[in-house]
């Protein structure tokens, strides 16, 4: 994962449509520079954690899915889950939808 705030936007200006939507239990943004500003606070709260994709994508159409896992610095699994992405012509997310396999507490 991009930690340099310029480098996770020119990654996700390559990667995500303009007005692409990521939606979660916890989170619904919406754009690139949302999503970049997501993706730095949930950087920050992991601490030196890392998400790791576990699957092979599935994928048909205009729609993939994979499993994946976010472990804290020393490795531990802390959260397991799912995304169902769909992404436009250029290829480009449009919308990832993802699933906890089991939801924290919100707040």
């Amino acid at each position: 994962m991009a930690t340099d705030d310029q480098e996770r936007l020119a990654l996700l200006e390559q990667a995500w449509a303009p007005d692409g939507v990521y939606c979660d239990p916890l989170a619904l943004v919406t754009g690139r520079e949302a999503l970049a500003a997501h993706i730095a606070r949930t950087q920050a709260s992991l601490a030196g954690g890392r998400v790791e994709v576990t699957s092979e994508p599935a994928r048909h159409h205009d729609s993939a899915l994979f499993h994946w896992r976010i472990t804290d610095a020393a490795g531990a699994t802390v959260l397991t889950g799912l995304d169902v992405v769909q992404v436009d012509d250029a290829g480009r997310i449009r919308r990832l939808t993802g699933f906890f396999d089991q939801a924290p507490a919100a707040g």
